[in-house]
């Protein structure tokens, strides 16, 4: 059953135009996964290994 509306009203209301945002592949992580996904992101932030300076290879983080 459609709303009631005012008698003088004779449009109904416009639908809200709210953006839909893309979810975040990293939405729900517990604090353990955030965590790894930090060090994983710190360890690798400038495209070199830590530990010998080897370029390391972009890819993506698999959050789950």
């Amino acid at each position: 059953m459609a709303p009631a509306r005012h008698p003088r009203h004779r449009r109904p209301p416009a639908p809200d135009r709210t953006a839909e945002f893309p979810k975040s592949p990293c939405q729900g992580l517990t604090l353990y996964q955030a965590l790894d996904l930090l060090q994983h992101l710190i360890a690798t932030w400038d495209g070199t290994c830590l530990t010998c300076r080897q370029p390391v290879p972009w890819q993506p983080y698999d959050t789950t």
